[in-house]
């Protein structure tokens, strides 16, 4: 059973990028099931930084970008993210509330 896909989009190597992607996905995600019941978008200590600094302070985890929205099947979060120092994306990630709890399930039952 599928509990969780994942969907992590291209690399993009600038703040603004990385920025407009997560915006447009988190507008095409409120057309569809409302306003997000979580939204984090802080960076460093929140003060005036450039696109380069942006980026370094994603890679360095003083960046927390994300909305989750949920719905009676489960929850849909989009994510500004990195692997590392060197790549930086947008991530959907789809969490399946009946699969989960069935997944779970079977490992109770197994332990």
């Amino acid at each position: 059973n599928v509990c969780k896909v994942m969907v992590v989009l291209p690399f993009m190597y600038k703040w603004r990028e990385l920025e407009e992607c997560y915006n447009d996905l988190v507008s095409m995600l409120k057309e569809k099931y409302g306003e997000p019941a979580h939204v984090e978008n802080s960076i460093g200590d929140g003060g005036t930084l450039s696109d380069k600094e942006r980026i370094e302070e994603l890679k360095n985890d003083n960046c927390r970008y994300f909305s989750i929205f949920y719905n009676e099947k489960g929850s849909v979060q989009s994510v500004i993210s990195h692997d590392g120092t060197t790549s930086c994306f947008v991530v959907l990630c789809y969490y399946d509330n009946a699969n989960q709890n069935l997944s779970r399930r079977r490992v109770l039952s197994d332990l």
